[in-house]
């Protein structure tokens, strides 16, 4: 923490609490039937913000389920953002990919399935045609525990340590061994092991702490530029998710990192705790940046309820790659 400065650290703060007051405007959206929403997740904020801010611009970040928090650590323009939740015309994607499937290329944001893993496999395609062009590019995947036991994500390990890839594979792990569903498909919850079996380097970190990630992530991302090798990052997190449908809070079993046990906002809680502890900045100060952050998502809420929505012809341009992208198909 000593190492990074005061601005980036306020920097830090804002970017964690935009993301919690976007979510918490999500919710209140979905149970309003404005959007369509079926959950919302909390507790992994601080591993979007330290590895997207720790990354560089020419980066490459493929999303999974929590892909709104890395899209508005990235820069995110928070109008388009809730403009494609509202099924508008000027959102990110024309309306038409919805919360969990924003892809924003322009700021090296991509998602390919929001439940099953399919983008790891994309991140290791991203990762080869960086590498055969030397453009020094680091591809950060995501993933879930929920999903650490499909064939794809051993897959994409083992090509992407085959052919020395820059790949960064981020395992989000909030699986506790003693929980008995947990014993069902897991033998042991310590999943970045399981990387040592492809030979890439395995780094575990509490996902919880902003400073951990986004230090560790500086040291990774510097390697794996230097020496063109993929690396696996191990996040310990505990986080929990509202169902929307029924009202339900579903909180998933406590994680512990260094016998040190933590709830899902404790990433929030403790960061604002840090910054009076340390005297970076005053309750006061604290304060006017909550209030900052709730009236631009208020704005950009109110902007993206009243646009338009998309032309319904224009939307059958979407299913196709040729019109969609302009790409020019030679018979």
């Amino acid at each position: 923490m000593d190492q990074i400065s005061r601005e980036k650290i306020i920097d830090f703060y804002k970017i964690l609490e935009t993301i919690n007051v976007v979510k918490d405007n999500v919710k209140y959206l979905a149970k309003n039937n404005e959007i369509k929403v079926k959950k919302i997740c909390y507790g992994e904020e601080a591993v979007a913000v330290g590895i997207c801010t720790a990354l560089e611009e020419k980066d490459i970040i493929i999303n999974t389920y929590d892909g709104i928090s890395n899209l508005i650590a990235r820069g995110g323009n928070l109008g388009s953002i809730f403009a494609e939740m509202f099924g508008r015309s000027d959102g990110y994607n024309n309306g038409v990919r919805g919360i969990f499937n924003i892809s924003v290329p322009e700021l090296g944001i991509y998602s390919a399935n929001s439940f099953s893993d399919t983008g790891i496999a994309m991140g290791v395609g991203f990762a080869l045609s960086s590498k055969l062009r030397n453009e020094s590019k680091v591809v950060a995947a995501f993933y879930s525990d929920e999903t650490a036991n499909e064939g794809i994500i051993h897959e994409s390990m083992n090509v992407a340590s085959a052919f020395d890839l820059p790949m960064l594979f981020v395992c989000k792990n909030s699986r506790n061994i003693k929980d008995p569903q947990v014993k069902e498909s897991f033998k042991s919850n310590e999943l970045g092991m399981r990387a040592l079996g492809y030979e890439i380097q395995c780094v575990t970190v509490n996902g919880m702490d902003i400073f951990s990630v986004y230090s560790t992530v500086k040291e990774i991302a510097k390697n794996i530029r230097e020496h063109n090798h993929p690396v696996m990052l191990e996040c310990i997190v505990n986080n929990y998710y509202e169902d929307l449908n029924n009202g339900m809070l579903n909180f998933n079993s406590k994680n512990i990192f260094n016998e040190v046990e933590f709830d899902g906002k404790s990433a929030i809680k403790n960061f604002s705790t840090i910054l009076l502890d340390k005297n970076i900045l005053k309750q006061k100060e604290i304060d006017n940046i909550e209030q900052e952050v709730k009236a631009l998502v208020r704005k950009a809420v109110e902007l993206a309820r009243s646009g338009a929505y998309p032309n319904p012809e224009k939307l059958t341009k979407f299913m196709y790659a040729d019109e969609y992208l302009g790409i020019q198909i030679k018979e």
